[in-house]
């Protein structure tokens, strides 16, 4: 979803428009752009929608970002983020839009894989210890990369934010009841203290899940020893107990 239509053209190389979107789905042809557009202007009209963006930046090869929506007419946020391949003219050649649609519906929708899995992508020490930590169910590991005062943030807003030392320990709790979760990472998008992973996660505990796409956004401490901020942007389903 956008805040405006000022998408363009001009924006994707050779004016080819490339935008995957959890509900619009892929949209490839010039055609399907005014449509696209006028569609997502329409919903957020009718959510009473207003957009505040969290963090924006670049690679030389990427680029990356994160909004929220606030539906004040629903009386949700809709977290949203994005990934963006570049051409060496600097234009887009792709555009994937990540968000959950649980808000709109009350059921996650499983989303194909957007990006094939990348294995050795550069990314930040502290990441490669909790996504280990991650795929192991290692509770107290994943738990030791955040700093005290840190938080993880669910794919459905603010609602399911976990702030502090209890709330993250009850989210891995919950999380790893029945073993770790797998996700295999397609890009990295990393600047500074943010770093953004596109992922396929396949596995969750002992349920072989179906492959679907995600993203996160990772803010790091300054020195990037720590998590101060984990936010991801998915329509993963854990398994039931």
């Amino acid at each position: 979803m956008f805040s405006s239509p000022k998408i363009k053209f001009g924006w994707f190389v050779d004016s080819h428009v490339r935008i995957n979107t959890p509900l619009a789905g892929a949209i490839e042809t010039e055609g399907q752009l005014p449509d696209f557009i006028t569609c997502q202007k329409k919903t957020l009209v009718e959510l009473g929608a207003e957009t505040r963006v969290l963090a924006h930046w670049a690679t030389s090869t990427d680029i990356a970002g994160e909004w929220v929506i606030d539906a004040k007419s629903k009386g949700f946020d809709l977290p949203v983020s994005f990934v963006g391949d570049l051409h060496p003219s600097g234009l887009l050649n792709h555009l994937r839009i990540y968000y959950s649609t649980w808000p709109f519906s009350g059921s996650d929708l499983v989303r194909n894989p957007l990006v094939q899995p990348a294995p050795g992508l550069d990314k930040p020490h502290i990441l490669e210890v909790y996504f280990k930590a991650l795929a192991e169910g290692d509770k107290q590991t994943i738990l030791g990369t955040f700093s005290a005062d840190a938080y993880l943030r669910e794919p459905s807003g603010e609602r399911f934010k976990h702030p502090g030392p209890d709330g993250r320990k009850k989210f891995f709790e919950a999380a790893f009841f029945d073993g770790g979760v797998r996700v295999n990472h397609a890009t990295v998008v990393w600047s500074g203290n943010l770093c953004a992973v596109e992922y396929v996660c396949d596995r969750w505990g002992t349920a072989v899940l179906p492959p679907q796409a995600g993203m996160a956004v990772y803010e790091l401490s300054d020195d990037q020893k720590l998590i101060k901020a984990a936010r991801i942007y998915d329509d993963v389903s854990p398994p039931s107990p």
